[in-house]
């Protein structure tokens, strides 16, 4: 990132707290908010909206790694910790403090290339409070891996056919974690059509 950038966040009161250079795997933001307010009211309010069918974290977040959540009580503040994979970085946190700040909340965010070997979301499952969109955890018994269903699902969630393997790898069981209801549901088509033995819990 030439240092032009840095020294424009700087002036505007920001901070440079880490540089990517020639990042290969999604970029995985990572948003604290809080509320200053007595109850956690305007917090459920806050990912009610963000999860409304048309909220950011349905319309901005990647399919293939579903945004992960979870609110806490924290002294005479509620907090809330969001990580999720914007399909746009900007236009996503954009939207995402948006709605923060008309619900009286303030926020900070953190980017960090996603680690193929880990899933940063995996210790805020389950998500709390509720989606306001129903959330599935796809589990799906044997499989064969052929290339017609490795492309037709990874045309559903928006990745490269070969990035399926790693997915159906983890068959039989939970291969797909805190998918969002239309993206469950075209999982669950491609499955049916394909006659695989799957749930969607």
């Amino acid at each position: 990132m030439p240092p032009t950038f840095g020294e424009y966040f700087y002036k505007h009161g920001g901070r440079v707290s880490i540089e990517l250079d020639h990042a290969h795997h999604p970029i995985v933001a990572r948003l604290t908010a809080w509320w200053r307010e007595p109850g956690e009211e305007p917090m459920v309010a806050t990912v009610a909206a963000l999860t409304a069918p048309e909220g950011p974290l349905i319309a901005n977040c990647s399919t293939f790694h579903p945004p992960a959540w979870r609110g806490s009580r924290e002294h005479d503040y509620a907090k809330l910790e969001l990580v999720c994979v914007f399909d746009d970085v900007c236009a996503g946190f954009h939207a995402v403090t948006q709605l923060i700040s008309r619900h009286g909340g303030e926020s900070n965010l953190e980017v960090a290339e996603l680690d193929q070997l880990a899933d940063p979301t995996e210790r805020l499952r389950p998500c709390e409070p509720k989606s306001q969109t129903p959330q599935y955890d796809v589990w799906i018994g044997k499989v064969n891996k052929g290339p017609r269903l490795r492309e037709q699902l990874g045309f559903v969630l928006r990745i490269g056919s070969h990035s399926m393997d790693d997915v159906l790898e983890k068959a039989p069981g939970v291969v797909l974690r805190g998918v969002f209801e239309p993206t469950a549901k075209a999982v669950h088509d491609v499955l049916l059509a394909h006659g695989i033995e799957h749930e969607l819990r």
